[in-house]
């Protein structure tokens, strides 16, 4: 008996490259498929069914919660004696600085911070440090002096005071500052003559401020 022609004759598999009998193969999605490459529609997964499975907690890294509270509570004797963030730590600026950004409020009613200093030395020199009011009720004062130089005063010797509300904002530099330089509880010139004014000493120097609603 004859041999069907048809069941002899090879036919490359669309998918894998090998030849077959024409007659082995099946089409799909227009493709012409051995067994081995023929897809079983019923035995793939609904692609969202992945999700639905428990994950190995040995190989998952856990996502530390926030440590650290929205909005930091400041008394007058204690001062800022902690400078971190209220979210996420910024990124070091430039390899060595960093950039903290607060939230703050007093612990009842207005305040002005008695503490010296007034705010806990910086890291490192040209550090930045972001203070920002959250409470038209429980208010910060921050004076010239005692660690801090504020602008926008009368004369050389005296700056604003800063009254961190609900739409205030103000940044401070890290920096150096010629001791005694107007300002007699910072060094020993206390006529500000420069005098004895030669040393420097690092301090929050007001960088910028921003009074009004955000």
């Amino acid at each position: 008996m004859a041999l069907n022609v048809f069941d002899t004759e090879l036919r490359t598999c669309d998918r894998c490259g090998f030849d077959h009998k024409k007659s082995s193969l099946r089409k799909q999605r227009g493709l012409w498929l051995g067994d081995d490459c023929f897809d079983q529609i019923d035995k793939i997964q609904h692609p969202r069914t992945r999700w639905q499975t428990p994950r190995d907690e040995s190989t998952t890294t856990t996502i530390p919660s926030e440590s650290t509270p929205e909005v930091f509570t400041i008394t007058s004797a204690g001062g800022i004696n902690l400078i971190t963030q209220t979210h996420e730590l910024a990124d070091f600026r430039d390899g060595r600085h960093k950039s903290f950004f607060m939230k703050v409020v007093s612990d009842g009613g207005p305040i002005t911070i008695s503490a010296n200093p007034q705010i806990i030395s910086g890291q490192i020199l040209l550090d930045i440090l972001t203070l920002r009011g959250t409470s038209d009720v429980d208010t910060i004062e921050i004076v010239d002096g005692a660690g801090v130089r504020t602008f926008g005063g009368s004369g050389v010797s005296q700056g604003a005071p800063i009254i961190l509300d609900s739409r205030t904002t103000v940044t401070f530099v890290y920096e150096n500052v010629a001791q005694g330089w107007g300002r007699m509880q910072w060094g020993s010139d206390p006529w500000g003559d420069g005098s004895g004014g030669a040393d420097f000493i690092p301090i929050w120097v007001e960088k910028s401020r921003f009074d009004g609603g955000l």
